[in-house]
């Protein structure tokens, strides 16, 4: 059977599983079915399938044995899958040949190499829904994943779209999200048990690059774009309680940034009455990961300050700052786990995929190498005029032209895999690598002038009975180091590089 699935997964911990199922409860029209699930996964040792989006499953329901082939697409939504029906649990590779996939296994390193990499085994209830119209299928999955060394247990909720419209499944979702504490999730059970074979789930994780092609229209790059960033932002947010909680943090921020980067520079297409409240919801969010991540920043240096064994005050100034920062991430574990969050990321994917955007044609189906080269140049001139007199800038205005050269860089790097859509490969890295020193040398005096405007508030406002050595330490840290007019001098000097580009 060769078809597009659309289909919404969702987390939630183990003991929310009864409101869950209360919630689907009220909806559901037939009675729930059980059975159990066993599916075997396959790649080679190289992972060939896995770095090329394909999924290869044989699955075991009962006395049937079904092999699926998956591809991811760029929507939040759907995937391309292939099924058919086979015996036992190894692949049919004859019946892959038929399908527009088979071109993932004509090698014959894939041929003759393929092993079996993770299981998956499941307790499954399926109900069905129907809503105006529509017919949705309801997998509530309780099991466990199983790698060669590792096993890990999982709640699941997966919505499929059976027959109907697509926006019936995201108002469904959206009213199932208002009743239970389910998460949205861009990671599949395939990608879970792949980062927990290698010991990478539930650690931070940097952006992954979006494979845009010169055949997208403007609607395919943008929701790959945002598909790309909001798993990076998702996937982080399982390592926000872990030892990696720092890294994790930052990488989260990272993403939503890049998020809202992507609004911005897509907004002559996707501009509607949702786009800002979308934007001030992202705001929120990236404001609540930027309190932790600042004061992450300023305990390493404290820390520091510790270590070198020259600052009087500095461990009790440390131990003080330290417990502001597990306040902030405990603020940042709170927004994760909050309703308003949940009901963000469902109400963005169901506008990115579906928003009143999509009613102007003409705009969103232009080709995305007309319009990324045209938005992208007017971004660069009006950066280079903002930046003009940079040496010459306050440092509120120096910061702000850190954050637009942080923002250009985001942008143009979404077609880094891509160069030829906007410019020249070379032309582009040379861009990307003169916009990040600038970013990271105002960045720097920045950080430095919010350090000790934190550390002067921290001696202002001390507790009566404190140790005087605090104040001592946050006034000696607060000095500035040597070197911000070299950090200044080189952000200019990649100024004029980038002012004297034209990559697009």
């Amino acid at each position: 059977m060769d078809n597009v699935e659309s289909e919404l997964k969702f987390v939630f911990p183990p003991e929310a599983l009864a409101a869950v199922q209360a919630a689907l409860r009220e909806d559901t029209k037939e009675a729930t079915a059980r059975r159990r699930l066993v599916s075997h996964y396959f790649d080679t040792a190289d992972d060939y399938l896995w770095r090329h989006a394909v999924t290869l499953r044989v699955r075991q329901d009962g006395q049937e044995s079904i092999q699926t082939v998956k591809r991811e697409k760029p929507s939040t939504l759907d995937r391309d899958e292939f099924e058919a029906a086979t015996e036992g649990d190894a692949p049919d590779l004859a019946t892959i040949r038929r399908s527009p996939l088979a071109r993932f296994f004509r090698k014959a390193k894939v041929r003759d190499h393929l092993r079996r990499n993770l299981d998956v085994d499941v307790e499954r209830e399926t109900s069905v829904i129907t809503l105006h119209e529509s017919e949705l299928e309801a997998a509530l999955d309780i099991g466990e994943i199983r790698t060669e060394s590792r096993t890990q247990r999982f709640s699941e909720l997966e919505l499929e779209l059976k027959s109907g419209e697509r926006k019936t499944l995201f108002e469904f979702a959206g009213a199932l999200c208002a009743d239970a504490p389910i998460t949205l999730s861009l990671i599949s059970k395939a990608e879970r048990g792949h980062l927990l074979a290698k010991d990478a789930w539930g650690r931070a994780f940097k952006g992954r690059q979006p494979k845009m092609t010169t055949r997208m229209n403007c609607a395919e790059a943008f929701q790959l774009v945002c598909h790309a960033c909001l798993h990076d932002f998702i996937l982080n947010t399982h390592a926000l309680r872990g030892d990696d909680r720092v890294e994790a943090v930052h990488q989260g921020r990272i993403a939503l940034r890049r998020l809202r980067a992507a609004l911005q520079l897509f907004k002559p297409i996707v501009n509607d009455p949702d786009y800002q409240r979308l934007d001030d919801e992202l705001k929120w969010i990236a404001h609540v990961f930027g309190e932790a991540r600042d004061l992450d920043v300023f305990q390493q240096d404290f820390e520091a300050a510790d270590e070198t064994g020259g600052c009087p005050g500095a461990r009790q100034l440390a131990d003080r700052t330290d417990a502001k920062r597990d306040d902030a991430h405990g603020r940042v574990n709170a927004a994760v786990d909050s309703p308003r969050l949940r009901m963000l990321l469902i109400d963005l994917a169901a506008w990115i995929e579906e928003g009143s955007w999509r009613a102007d044609e003409s705009r969103w189906r232009q080709p995305i190498g007309r319009f990324a080269g045209r938005a992208l140049k007017k971004r660069l001139r009006k950066f280079v005029k903002s930046a003009r007199n940079l040496g010459d800038l306050d440092p509120e205005a120096q910061h702000k032209v850190r954050i637009r050269a942080k923002k250009l860089r985001y942008m143009a790097g979404f077609f880094k895999s891509a160069a030829k859509l906007v410019s020249g490969r070379k032309a582009l890295r040379s861009l990307l690598e003169r916009l990040e020193q600038m970013q990271n040398c105002l960045g720097e005096i920045h950080d430095e002038q919010a350090r000790a405007e934190f550390l002067l508030d921290e001696a202002r406002h001390l507790p009566p009975g404190a140790d005087p050595m605090i104040a001592f330490a946050a006034g000696r840290i607060a000095q500035p180091a040597v070197g911000e007019d070299k950090r200044l001098s080189l952000a200019l000097e990649a100024y004029q590089d980038v002012a004297t580009s034209d990559p697009f």
